[in-house]
């Protein structure tokens, strides 16, 4: 049985906490629920008659590591030639998997932002090769881990780095700061020791505040707001002091050569009582809006 798939959101990096996985049932027939501690009587079901008394010394040191490596070339040297087949389809459907969000990662230009990326059950990763890449980038790995050290693809150097220190926990997530609009797009995380690699979607967003200009007319008032800098294209909505929408002219949209978004809408309002009106500028694609709040006085305050 597959351990099944996690859940993750990612905010900022400071939001990263320590993430430990532990096998539990995770770890299939394969292991049983031996994986945590070493083989034990799980290997005895996974493993087959024919691991006999090799599985609790010599697969312990073999599935009890990770039950991936362990038991695809460790369980082998482990189990010796007892294990067969037995040892590949039980321990195999224990091995390690590599577990990235379902559902795009949403970045915002300029901020950085966690990549997450975890093996499951847990192996100790700081002394395997972690591949980090884009599909089509030239070349395509922007991060390479390998024996304690990493290299870099050059539009990436300086933007990318690991967390050394949860390798041991399986915990290959990368993170990447000063997020640009050309960093949105397909990233793939490969551990070519376990043959996994899993591909996600990041998508890069841009956002500004609106600015709201007043005109005054006889006995009412233009409130013109306009946003620029958005990605992608946002909506603009009016409203009143009771968070009521207010009945605006169309939206006028211009795109820039850096294909990002200015948005403008006019709202006329009388100018009888003093209200407070509010220009809200909305993305749904990226969940993210920023508004700005105009007061106007009325006659009664003149």
């Amino acid at each position: 049985m597959e351990p099944a798939p996690l859940r993750l959101r990612c905010g900022s990096a400071a939001a990263l906490a320590p993430l430990r996985l532990r096998c539990g049932s995770g770890c299939g027939s394969g292991c049983g629920s031996g994986c945590g501690s070493g083989c034990g009587s799980g290997c005895g079901s996974g493993c087959g008659s024919g691991c006999g008394s090799g599985c609790g010394s010599g697969c312990g040191s073999g599935c009890g590591s990770g039950c991936g490596s362990g038991c695809g070339s460790g369980c082998g040297s482990g189990c010796g030639s007892g294990c067969g087949s037995g040892c590949g389809s039980g321990c195999g459907s224990g091995r390690s998997q590599v577990i990235v969000p379902s559902q795009p990662i949403v970045a915002i230009v300029g901020d950085d932002v966690i990549l997450p990326c975890l093996l499951d059950p847990v192996m100790d990763a700081f002394q395997m090769t972690v591949m980090w890449g884009r599909p089509g980038l030239v070349p395509e790995f922007i991060l390479v881990w390998s024996v304690g050290e990493s290299t870099k693809h050059p539009s990436y150097r300086g933007r990318t780095s690991l967390f050394t220190e949860e390798l041991k926990h399986g915990n290959v997530s990368l993170k990447l700061s000063n997020v640009k609009r050309s960093d949105e797009g397909t990233y793939r995380c490969f551990i070519p020791e376990l043959d996994r690699s899993t591909h996600f979607q990041l998508v890069v967003g841009a956002v500004s505040w609106p600015v709201v200009n007043v005109t005054k007319h006889m006995s009412e008032v233009v409130l013109q707001c306009e946003s620029g800098g958005w990605y992608p294209q946002p909506e603009v909505l009016w409203l009143d002091a009771e968070g009521e929408l207010l009945s605006a002219g169309p939206t006028e949209t211009l795109r820039g050569p850096d294909d990002l978004y200015t948005v403008s809408s006019r709202v006329t309002v009388e100018k009888r009582l003093s209200n407070t009106f509010t220009c809200r500028v909305h993305q749904q694609d990226i969940n993210w809006t920023r508004e700005t709040h105009i007061h106007v006085l009325g006659y009664s305050s003149l």
